[in-house]
């Protein structure tokens, strides 16, 4: 059976592909967005079958998958552009991707914490819809909710590592809660998928504590010996200067929907999903310990 990850370029998709070659899987083929990105793959991955895909164009999402392969969906944002909306890349992909002529054998997707119908947020709605779309199709399917992620390379474990080593660090609302899940427990979520088929449904999934993002921040500092001082800034001022942002930039850095997904507070419970999994949690002690030290 061949194995296919989207979104192959990600922190998380790396990870996963590492995963893959060191258990001895071969038939592995990686789609991604662009030609910078299949070099940057294939330097690493040497002899790795990377696609480029256009994920607006079905036919081109048809092209990049095969007959009874099973599909990590690992696509998404949660900053849209002209090009690239929400439903873009959300709605409109997965739908491409059921409705495709080519039958998959299995589809596991990573949603994120907070995806909602009811959300007024453009981003949690969107990514609500789309896990339905995956959820309500004849191919077997696990959709797994998951929150911010630390380890490897990603920005929150960069910004995390910064503001570690901070003496005064700006927060926008540090009361909201995080519950930061670690980037082996996500892939240990995702090849367990690979190994289970009757792994199926919709997941959730937190880390093993939910704090706040002050408190998270000044528990970094504390694993290097520095003590941050956390200013909380008003989430009405940054979600006005994001407004703002909005009404001068063609496509802001930073939008009001992008905040809204930042600024969720997470707090799940995770034994139904761990029991399905099999899967015990790193400590967040650990966790920070190996993002920091970048272990």
């Amino acid at each position: 059976m061949t194995i296919i990850v989207s979104g192959a370029n990600g922190y998380i998709g790396k990870a996963f592909l590492r995963r893959l070659l060191k258990k001895g899987h071969r038939k592995i083929r990686a789609l991604v967005r662009s030609e910078k990105a299949k070099t940057e793959l294939t330097t690493e991955f040497e002899g790795l079958d990377v696609m480029v895909v256009d994920y607006l164009d079905r036919r081109s999402i048809d092209s990049a998958l095969l007959e009874g392969a099973h599909l990590f969906h690992l696509v998404g944002t949660i900053r849209q552009t002209k090009k690239f909306s929400f439903r873009a890349i959300h709605e409109d992909l997965c739908n491409a991707i059921v409705e495709a002529p080519t039958k998959l054998s299995k589809i596991t997707s990573l949603s994120v914490t907070g995806a909602s119908f009811h959300s007024i947020n453009p981003c949690l709605k969107s990514r609500a819809n789309a896990d339905r779309v995956f959820d309500e199709t004849d191919v077997p399917t696990a959709v797994v909710r998951i929150p911010m992620v630390l380890g490897g390379n990603g920005h929150a474990s960069e910004a995390l590592r910064k503001n570690a080593r901070k003496r005064l660090v700006f927060s926008f609302r540090a009361s909201s809660l995080e519950q930061p899940i670690f980037l082996d427990d996500v892939i240990a979520i995702l090849y367990e998928s690979l190994q289970n088929r009757s792994l199926e449904g919709l997941f959730d999934l937190g880390g093993p504590e939910s704090i706040t993002r002050r408190e998270l921040i000044k528990l970094a500092g504390k694993i290097i010996g520095m003590n941050p001082i956390i200013v909380s800034l008003p989430f009405v001022l940054v979600n006005l200067v994001a407004w703002l942002l909005e009404k001068i930039q063609k496509e802001p850095l930073i939008s009001r929907a992008t905040l809204g997904v930042l600024d969720h507070d997470d707090n799940v419970d995770n034994s139904d999903t761990l029991a399905a999994f099999g899967l015990t949690l790193t400590s967040l002690d650990v966790m920070l310990r190996k993002v920091l030290y970048d272990l």
